[in-house]
C-alpha cells in the first residue's frame, strides 16, 4: 500500500512569542481528531542543531491523494490555519510525495 505524504516546513514572522507558538502546536494537534483520513500526523519545532533551519516542521500520511485534499479543504484545517498559523508564518514550503 502506498501512501501519500504531506512535509511543511514553518518560519515564524519576527516577534512571534511562545504562547502564539504554543496556540499553533495545539491547533495542529487537535487536527487528527477533526479531519477524518489521516494516518499519520507528526510536527515539531527545530531542535537547533543546524543555524538555518525553519523553525517547524510537519509530516502527516494519507492513504490517498484525495484524502490529503479533503484535510486541506476540511473546515477544522482551514480555521485552524488562518486562525493560528497565518498570524505567525514568515514564510512556508510544502511538499508532497508518495511513499512506497
Amino acid at each position: 500500500m502506498s501512501i501519500f505524504r504531506h512535509v511543511m516546513f514553518l518560519d515564524f514572522k519576527e516577534g512571534t512569542t511562545d504562547d502564539q507558538i504554543d496556540t499553533a502546536l495545539s491547533g495542529l494537534a487537535s487536527m487528527p481528531d477533526q479531519v477524518p483520513g489521516i494516518l499519520r500526523y507528526e510536527f515539531g519545532l527545530d531542535a537547533g542543531a543546524m543555524e538555518g533551519n525553519p523553525d517547524l516542521a510537519l509530516v502527516a500520511d494519507f492513504a490517498s491523494e484525495a484524502d490529503w485534499r479533503a484535510y486541506l479543504s476540511h473546515p477544522a484545517h482551514t480555521e485552524m490555519a488562518e486562525r493560528d498559523i497565518t498570524p505567525i508564518k514568515e514564510s512556508i514550503t510544502r511538499v508532497q510525495y508518495i511513499v512506497g
